[in-house]
């Protein structure tokens, strides 16, 4: 049987381009430049997550991680995930 084997720098790679390509996405969506985005946030369990990391620093974003109770705090309407 034949065994993959990766390392953890390249799952992480994988991790980070996948956030840039939604990262892309988004902005072609909404017809934005990614000069407009001033900084990102996600909930405090990702503050480790490495590829979320590398993609923050290589476009010089600033991250801000909330927790449970204030993102329940928000208004508005947003997903579950």
């Amino acid at each position: 049987m034949y065994k993959l084997e990766t390392s953890s720098f390249e799952i992480f790679s994988f991790i980070s381009l996948k956030i840039e390509e939604s990262f892309l996405c988004f902005l072609s969506k909404y017809n934005l430049q990614k000069e407009q985005i001033e900084n990102i946030a996600s909930f405090e369990a990702k503050e480790d997550e490495k590829g979320l990391l590398k993609f923050a620093s290589k476009y010089g974003f600033d991250i801000k991680f909330y927790n449970k109770t204030q993102i329940n705090k928000l208004e508005g309407e947003f997903s579950p995930s």
